[in-house]
């Protein structure tokens, strides 16, 4: 019942613990420092910033999977070597704007079919109120 709410905090615990590893690594001081330091951190940890921007994204790409998006290439990181695949920056902009209209489009369609139903029924009850 509770598996879900138990994945999130992991899920959570994993992120902070991978941002707590990242910040660690980039604590240089002068910008070439910091350049060299963020090659390292990169290169050191590719498969571990992979596993982050996975874990941010995967509800998104749930989300996505279950309104029946397709998702171009251009939006996809090209994985290699294992790695998990996960959006860009850019397909992550599209994604949730997609998602957003898609919710958007939902409420209105629903509010479109509820409400005049709802009226439907508040007018005969008036009428059967009426009658009696």
């Amino acid at each position: 019942m509770f598996e879900n709410l138990k994945k999130r905090r992991l899920r959570n615990a994993r992120i902070a613990e991978l941002d707590a590893y990242e910040a660690e690594l980039s604590g240089a001081k002068t910008e070439h420092e910091k350049y060299e330091a963020d090659q390292i951190a990169h290169a050191v940890c590719q498969r571990e910033e992979n596993e982050l921007t996975f874990l941010r994204q995967e509800d998104i790409i749930q989300q996505l999977k279950n309104a029946l998006f397709e998702v171009s290439d251009g939006y996809w990181i090209n994985s290699q070597w294992g790695l998990k695949k996960v959006l860009t920056k850019k397909g992550e902009a599209w994604a949730r704007a997609e998602l957003w209209k898609h919710k958007k489009d939902n409420i209105e369609f629903f509010s479109k079919l509820i409400i005049p139903i709802v009226a439907l029924l508040i007018s005969i009850a008036a009428l059967v109120k009426k009658s009696h």
